[in-house]
């Protein structure tokens, strides 16, 4: 996820805002040591710019 991100452009703090996340929770998603909420995918991938089964997938390796 962090390549996603990374690719899209925003900071982890923006895009943790968007999806309605805390920013250190957000950073431990993006280390895999938790999932993305399922109801925050959707939020999550507007804000990195993708299909929220992008993330889905992602969240699953």
């Amino acid at each position: 996820m962090r390549a996603l991100r990374r690719r899209a452009g925003p900071t982890r703090t923006a895009a943790a805002q968007a999806a309605g996340m805390d920013r250190s929770f957000h950073k431990e998603v993006e280390a895999a040591v938790h999932s993305v909420p399922v109801d925050r995918i959707p939020a999550l991938a507007k804000a990195l710019g993708v299909q929220p089964e992008l993330l889905q997938d992602h969240d699953e390796e």
